[in-house]
């Protein structure tokens, strides 16, 4: 509220210094009946006073029915709230702390409500994987998806009044006044406020279009100014073009700021909070764009409804979980099409007059009851899918319904499926991996499996299902712009959305920041992708390799077909690079190479590449080398923190991500605990009885862990005869075996040959390891092995692979599969593999020596 205050305030739109004039005035005339007869009589001017002027929902709300009343606690409040408005200060050691009166809201030029209310609920919204998104990318997503469109518009209109075709400009005018501008994860609103400003500019465009032509019309013409019968041509151009003039709107102001904003914009969000917020921030940009029309004393005195209400623009629902489109649609024309065309004729109404809030409520009553009805339909189709469940964790939305007026005519008649939705989809959506939603939702993801979503391909997360949902929301002329995290361009769990982009030619254009970081709060990988419903010949795509955090090394990307600097490279690829398969971009003297190297086996053909150790509980099995004693070992143990000295022949030498170094192993620290015994290539669990007699020490220091190793599988591992066994068995027979083995992380190739078959290593997560065995043995681990560390397939593996911050890449299997394996065929590759060994001999012997 009173940063809403401060900032009327600053932009002179109300009186100068209000809240310290208001608090000065009730302060002097109540302290007498104490603080909190002052708190009351101010904050009621404060709900008051806004209310009947500038009426939003805002000033609804009190604040002291929050507040306890006795006397500590008012007087606490009394004191804090003349801190934090700056009507007192606290003098600090690096000076005194600024009030919201100290701030010049003037030249704050970002949502600062949005901001703020990120940070108090930072971690609330972090773990849903909703992040507040900065300026510059908000900005460049607006210019490349909304200024697209409309500036796309204004060329054809220009053209159109130039050639005083006025009937088909007409229908271009409809056209840009009925664009439609959604963001289906608004939060705060932040991207909606960039869009209104770029729109804004638009009329503007137009207005200025009109009058020029209008203007050349007049001197074309001007023999008949003065005639009061004009030939009739002359007089229907004239009237076409006040007619176009009406269509368009007021040409500044309040009244073109309204419409901009019913006719214009839209959002929905599952976070109710936020969506206030988003209105305030709305209210508060309206406010800014013209402060002289909203100043106080110039507002009309018949109505106190001046900003436009965004009920009905800024909905509150799941945006990915409700009715299908069409099928809402079929519904509402068959069962309610006397509601829907009430629907209409109100929202006519509505356009025409924002400000009326009689509209709305008649508005919101027929919607809720149709809500009622279509949920009623949607809770049908789960139940025969036996989700039903499902409709206690997440709120219902239908598109069809919440934005009726994008899918039906004036008349309340259906529209053609191609002009059905939005015209431009932006956004930061939320990202979580399915395997977080599923353990606090598992009904909603079993619902998301089963919704027809393409993208809902093995372990993938909520963004991508974002993507489908907001590209389907389109109109077929509609364009679509999204923040989203980057590892659905390689990892496995993209391939549904990767296919269902790449077969449609729908991308236009990705902005890759790699590792560099977008969000200040938060590590994540992140990705501008920039889609068209028009298929598209070729796309670009751009790799930030370091971030400026201005839109201007963006709009580099939209001005550049081709560019490569130190901080940014942008290719233009054909779109039939792309598939289901993993997107590898490259330069074309790259891609040369890269063709080359397809031509190759891949490692999955002559190599198996395994994962690590996972015992679910390290703490217990995994142990630090303290002295070896010949046949025992004395060990540390994090899970009993205490020393022991334990049986050496079934601890292995482990080791971590870490320890792995290229080509060499020099030495271990930890170990880990193997009670297991390989027969016939399996790993086969030794008997409570041979640990008690062969291995009596480990055998007690099992006992000692049991309570711990039986809370496994949700405890289920306490009353089983294998309690002391690990829960993931895989892979356990091939750590005796020779092998290569990597780091999961590194910032350059590491490979390291085991060829005793030594060591062990952990998997899971990004601190273990994977090994490489050959699956026949005319082929050498050594040569194999310079493959795998040479420079060449390092970049391979970097094109493929997916990048972490300070510029790791993940070297997991899926990666490591597809490298190219060039196997010896001619006598002069095979003296070539044998110069290769030569070389890590020489490179293992230097290695020994140091």
């Amino acid at each position: 509220k009173f940063i809403f205050v401060q900032t009327l305030d600053d932009y002179g739109v109300i009186e100068f210094n209000w809240i310290r004039k208001r608090w000065n005035y009730h302060e002097q005339m109540w302290q007498r009946k104490g603080k909190l007869m002052v708190i009351e009589k101010f904050f009621d001017e404060l709900d008051n006073w806004f209310y009947l002027y500038y009426d939003t929902e805002l000033f609804k709300e009190k604040i002291l029915p929050y507040v306890k009343r006795d006397n500590e606690n008012i007087s606490r409040l009394y004191n804090n709230l003349q801190l934090v408005l700056g009507l007192t200060y606290l003098q600090l050691p690096f000076g005194a702390l600024k009030g919201i009166m100290q701030y010049n809201f003037r030249y704050i030029d970002e949502d600062v409500f949005g901001k703020a209310y990120e940070t108090f609920l930072a971690g609330v919204r972090h773990d849903e994987g909703v992040y507040y998104t900065p300026k510059y990318i908000t900005q460049y997503i607006a210019e490349n998806t909304v200024a697209r469109v409309f500036d796309g518009l204004l060329e054809q209109i220009k053209a159109k009044l130039e050639s005083e075709d006025f009937e088909e400009a007409k229908k271009l005018v409809s056209r840009f006044a009925s664009v439609s501008v959604l963001d289906p994860a608004c939060g705060s609103g932040s991207f909606l406020i960039k869009a209104i400003r770029l729109i804004l500019a638009r009329y503007s465009m137009l207005n200025q279009l009109i009058d020029d032509s209008e203007r050349m019309l007049i001197k074309k013409n001007a023999g008949y100014m003065g005639s009061l019968d004009p030939p009739r041509e002359v007089k229907v151009k004239f009237e076409q073009i006040a007619e176009i003039r009406k269509i368009a709107g007021p040409k500044t102001g309040r009244e073109l700021i309204s419409k901009v904003l019913v006719r214009h914009i839209h959002g929905n969000d599952l976070d109710k909070m936020a969506l206030e917020v988003a209105k305030v921030n709305i209210w508060l940009e309206a406010i800014k764009l013209a402060p002289k029309e909203f100043r106080f004393d110039k507002l009309p005195a018949e109505t106190n409804y001046i900003l436009p209400i965004l009920r009905i623009n800024l909905c509150n629902g799941d945006s990915v979980f409700g009715l299908p489109e069409d099928m809402t649609v079929d519904l509402l024309v068959r069962s309610y099409r006397t509601d829907v065309v009430k629907l209409c004729e109100l929202w006519q109404g509505y356009l025409d007059t924002p400000m009326q809030p009689e509209l709305v409520d008649q508005i919101e009553e027929i919607k809720e009851k149709l809500r009622r009805e279509l949920d009623s339909e949607f809770r049908k189709i789960l139940e025969a899918k036996q989700l039903s469940q499902v409709l206690s964790e997440s709120k219902p939305f239908h598109w069809a319904l919440e934005f009726w007026h994008l899918y039906f005519d004036s008349t309340g008649n259906p529209l053609p499926k191609s002009e059905r939705g939005v015209d431009v989809v932006l956004g930061n959506p939320p990202y979580e991996r399915i395997q977080v939603l599923k353990k606090k939702s598992p009904t909603y993801v079993k619902y998301l499996d089963n919704a027809g979503f393409s993208a809902a391909t093995r372990n993938y997360d909520l963004a991508v299902i974002f993507i489908e949902k907001g590209f389907k929301l389109l109109k077929e002329m509609g364009e679509f712009g999204y923040i989203v995290t980057n590892k659905f361009m390689q990892a496995d769990y993209g391939e549904g959305i990767r296919d269902y982009l790449s077969k449609g030619k729908f991308v236009r254009e990705l902005i890759d920041f790699g590792d560099q970081q977008v969000f200040d709060d938060a590590t994540t990988y992140t990705v501008l992708v920039f889609l068209s419903s028009r298929p598209t010949e070729s796309f670009k795509y751009a790799l930030v390799r370091k971030l400026e955090r201005t839109l201007g090394q963006l709009m580099k990307v939209k001005h550049h077909e081709k560019l490569d600097e130190p901080s940014l490279t942008v290719l233009t690829q054909k779109e039939d690079t792309l598939s289901e398969k993993p997107w590898i971009f490259a330069r074309s003297e790259e891609e040369k190479v890269l063709d080359k190297l397809r031509g190759f086996d891949r490692l999955s053909k002559i190599a198996k590449v395994f994962v690590g150790l996972q015992t679910s509980a390290d703490p217990v099995y995994v142990v630090r080398l303290i002295e070896d004693k010949g046949a025992l070992v004395k060990v540390y143990s994090k899970a009993r923190d205490k020393e022991y000295v334990l049986e050496k022949e079934l601890l292995k030498p482990m080791l971590m991500g870490r320890d792995i170094k290229r080509w060499w192993i020099d030495k271990f620290q930890s170990m880990v605990l193997f009670p297991y015994e390989i027969k016939d290539g399996k790993a086969i669990l030794l008997d409570q009885e041979t640990l008690e007699q062969k291995y009596p020490r480990i055998w007690q220091y099992l006992q000692n862990n049991k309570e711990d190793l039986g809370k496994r599988e949700r405890g289920t591992f306490i009353e089983r005869p294998d309690w002391y066994g690990y829960v993931y068995l895989k892979n356990m027979d091939k750590f005796d075996l020779p092998k290569i083995m990597t780091q999961v992380l590194a910032n350059r190739s590491a490979f390291a040959i085991d060829h005793e078959g030594k060591y062990y290593f952990p998997g899971g997560g990004n601190a273990g390891g994977y090994g490489v065995i050959l699956k026949e043995q005319n082929l050498s681990l050594k040569f194999l092995c310079a493959l795998l560390n040479s420079s060449l397939l390092d970049w391979n593996l970097k094109k493929i692979s997916t990048r972490f911050r300070g510029g790791f890449y993940s070297y997991a299997r899926r990666f490591l599969e597809r490298l190219p394996i060039k196997i010896p065929e001619t006598k002069v590759e095979y003296m070539l593999a044998e110069k290769c060994e030569q070389s890590v001999n020489r490179i293992l012997q230097l290695m020994k020596a140091r």
